[in-house]
């Protein structure tokens, strides 16, 4: 015996679509983890810096320290409204 189905070009269409729809996480977390076992294998690392950055986290500090200082004299010398 045969039997035979005859399902119509657009269900066929959605049917497939709704498979893949549903197997889309797993070929993004493999695309994703053949993406990044290659990046490790390139043994890549951050360059050094070429500024000091000592130097700059001191000055800005600095700055912040002024900053606050002259908000703290400007309200001093604003006079409140009675």
């Amino acid at each position: 015996m045969k039997f035979f189905l005859h399902v119509s070009e657009q269900e066929q269409l959605a049917c497939f679509a709704e498979r893949l729809d549903n197997h889309k996480w797993f070929r993004n977390l493999t695309v994703s983890q053949i993406i990044a076992d290659a990046m490790e294998g390139l043994h890549m690392s951050y360059p050094k810096p070429t500024v000091d950055l000592a130097d700059i986290r001191r000055k800005y500090h600095a700055a912040e320290r002024v900053e606050k200082r002259h908000n703290k004299q400007g309200s001093k010398n604003t006079k409140k409204p009675k």
